[in-house]
């Protein structure tokens, strides 16, 4: 049975997809409903012809046993998922969860990757600007393809809380922190060759 990802046009959406996709999954996708089901085609071309990956109107009908929504998502899902999986929300009500029976929302820190909004010296996140060089950035931020490794992790637990907290490695951890519902992500590569890969990336499409 296919994992439905819901804003899988918007660059974290992407990344999902594109994950699920290598580790051989099926995936529907749902555009993002500001954008009149006309698909981000920057993003999308790279999986659109994937075989294991379909495009599927908002107000289909179908079940899924593992749904994921990257972000908010205003329309209104048709879908019964056995287990939802909500990243980064950015209001407090999401509707989209009624058809689920179990729903766990991801908090996850100040993601960046490759098709992200950024210039060469910093992403812009929720209206902000952050430099790759503050300590912002240093403290909070993740690699997306370390997320998303988590993220399949997490989709074959069962009984996860109803909310997860994930952190960078080099986040400081608080004083009687509940483990259970707080991951941290260890990276081997150092963050500035993150970086570098997607600078490098940013500057490549940017003169197409």
């Amino acid at each position: 049975m296919p994992v439905l990802v819901v804003n899988c046009d918007d660059w974290l959406g992407y990344h999902i997809v594109n994950k699920l996709l290598e580790q051989g999954y099926k995936v529907d996708g749902i555009v993002h409903s500001d954008r009149n089901d006309e698909p981000d085609e920057d993003l999308t071309m790279f999986f659109g012809r994937n075989s294991s990956f379909t495009m599927i109107p908002a107000d289909k009908e179908k079940k899924y046993n593992i749904g994921i929504i990257a972000g908010d998502y205003d329309g209104k899902i048709k879908q019964k998922i056995e287990k939802l999986f909500v990243i980064n929300p950015d209001k407090k009500e999401q509707r989209s969860v009624n058809h689920a029976t179990s729903c766990t929302t991801i908090k996850a820190p100040l993601l960046f990757g490759e098709w992200m909004p950024m210039n060469e010296k910093g992403i812009f996140h929720k209206n902000e600007f952050i430099p790759f060089t503050s300590e912002k950035f240093k403290e909070s931020s993740l690699y997306v393809q370390n997320f998303t490794k988590g993220l399949l992790q997490w989709m074959k637990v069962p009984n996860l809380p109803s909310e997860l907290h994930i952190y960078s490695s080099n986040h400081k951890r608080e004083v009687n922190t509940k483990l259970d519902k707080n991951i941290y992500l260890r990276d081997n590569t150092p963050n500035r060759d993150h970086v570098k890969t997607v600078i490098e990336h940013y500057v490549l499409f940017k003169k197409r």
